[in-house]
This record gives C-alpha cells, sequence and structure tokens, in this order.
C-alpha cells in the first residue's frame, strides 16, 4: 500500500511520534492500492523496543475502513431523511436509554408533551405522560425494541396527548 502524494506529509508525523515513543491508534487517511485505486484505511502504529528499551522499529496495522464509512454515510442520510419526515409531518420522537433509565425528547416532541426538549426524565416519569392504558404496551415494546437488533420500536399514541399539554407543563414545572 502506496501513500498518495496529497497524504506524503503524514508519513513523517507519524514516525516522528513514533521516535518519541508514542503509539499511533485509529489514524483514519487514505492510501493507495498497487492497481491506482485509493483505499480508506484506520491505520495503527506502534514501536517496537529492544531488550534495553530502545526504539528498534515500527509495527503498522491498516484496515481496510470502506465499508464502515459507507455505512456511516448511509446512516447519516437516512437520518437526514427521516428529520425530514419528522418535520414535514410535525411528529416529533423521542429515545429511552435503558441503562440510565432517561428518556431524551426531539424539539417537536417535547413541544407536543409541552416540556423542554433533550434529556428529560426517567422513564417513569415519562410513562405518567402517556395514556393509562398505554403505559404497560409502550413499556414491552420499548424493552422488546431494545432486544431486537433494530432496537426501533414505534408506539402510537393517543390523540389525547395534546391536550395534556398543559397538565404536563404544570406538573413538571415547564
Amino acid at each position: 500500500v502506496l501513500i498518495p502524494p496529497d497524504h506524503i506529509d503524514e508519513e513523517a508525523a507519524i514516525l516522528s511520534r513514533i521516535r518519541a515513543g508514542e503509539m499511533v491508534e485509529h489514524y483514519v487517511t487514505v492510501r493507495r492500492r498497487k492497481d491506482g485505486s485509493d483505499v480508506d484505511i484506520s491505520l495503527t502504529v506502534s514501536p517496537i523496543r529492544s531488550a534495553t528499551g530502545q526504539i528498534i522499529g515500527a509495527s503498522k496495522v491498516a484496515r481496510d475502513i470502506t465499508k464502515q464509512l459507507l455505512a456511516q454515510k448511509a446512516l447519516d442520510e437516512s437520518a437526514t431523511r427521516l428529520n425530514l419526515a419528522l418535520a414535514a409531518s410535525n411528529l416529533g420522537h423521542w429515545s429511552w436509554d435503558i441503562a440510565t433509565d432517561l428518556v431524551t425528547f426531539s424539539k417537536t416532541a417535547a413541544e407536543i408533551f409541552g416540556i423542554p426538549d433533550g434529556p428529560q426524565m426517567t422513564w417513569t416519569k415519562m410513562r405518567d405522560l402517556l395514556h393509562e392504558d398505554d403505559r404497560e404496551q409502550a413499556r414491552l415494546d420499548a424493552i422488546a425494541a431494545y432486544n431486537e437488533e433494530d432496537c426501533l420500536a414505534t408506539l402510537e399514541l393517543r390523540d389525547w396527548l395534546l391536550a395534556r399539554r398543559e397538565e404536563a407543563a404544570e406538573q413538571y414545572g415547564v
């Protein structure tokens, strides 16, 4: 794997860090294959030391991260499309981090519930905002989604939610 001309200065900086005894971890860059095509890589370089501790070489590992970068790009594009669709339809979303028991609301969801957006409350407090007939099913759906590979759940909430806005604002001091 060769260094493309527009990345040639990276090698000197990496070697300087190795000479100083530092390890270079997960340095994202581009290298050129023998066929002339470029490849995105994550580079890790570690100094190799003699028995006396003197640096006598370097170990270099380059991982092709093309698939990861493409997956991240697709994820970012999907998130952009979702946010556009949510904005166009005036829908909000919230997420529950089961490990911390913290529920985070999007701006629109927070407006619907009548609370500030961002990390807000525990799941128990969030459940109080739901219609009593929906609370247990919402909990079960969220746990099921957590256990699934895609970690998504769709919960249908009742129309009364907008009517509870003032009540929620009073209850949570907003």
